[in-house]
C-alpha cells in the first residue's frame, strides 16, 4: 500500500474537529455550573435560608418542565429580601442561565408570587 499525505492530512483534520467540538461542547454544558454560584457571597449570612427557599421556589415555578431543565444549566439569586422565622413572605430575584453561561430568564418572586421573564425582555 502506498502512503498517502492527503489522507493522512484528511483525518488529522477530522480528529482535530472532532476534538474542537467535544471541547466547546463540554465548555457549553459545564462552564454555568463551575463560574456561576447559586448563593453568592454578596448575600448576608442570615439570608442564606430564604435564598436557598427562593431558588427552590424558582425550580418549582418556572423551571418544572422539562425542556426547561435541559435548558437550564445553573440558577443564581441575585437579590433577596424576606422575614428570616415566617420564611412565608419572600421577595427575591432569581437569574437562570443557559449553555456557556448566558442568562436565560430572570425569576422574580414576591410573597409567594412567582414570575417568569426571558432575560430579553427585560432590556426594553
Amino acid at each position: 500500500m502506498k502512503w498517502n499525505p492527503v489522507a493522512r492530512n484528511n483525518r488529522l483534520i477530522v480528529i482535530a474537529a472532532g476534538f474542537l467540538f467535544l471541547v466547546i461542547f463540554l465548555l457549553a454544558v459545564f462552564a454555568p455550573k463551575i463560574l456561576i454560584v447559586e448563593v453568592p457571597s454578596t448575600i448576608p449570612a442570615e439570608q442564606r435560608s430564604l435564598a436557598t427557599r427562593a431558588l427552590d421556589l424558582a425550580r418549582i415555578g418556572c423551571l418544572d418542565q422539562p425542556i426547561e431543565q435541559l435548558l437550564t444549566r445553573a440558577v443564581s439569586i441575585k437579590e433577596v429580601n424576606g422575614d428570616e422565622q415566617t420564611q412565608s413572605s419572600i421577595s427575591a430575584t432569581v437569574q437562570s442561565y443557559s449553555f456557556f453561561a448566558i442568562p436565560r430568564k430572570t425569576i422574580s418572586i414576591e410573597d409567594g408570587a412567582i414570575t417568569c421573564h426571558a432575560s430579553a425582555e427585560l432590556g426594553k
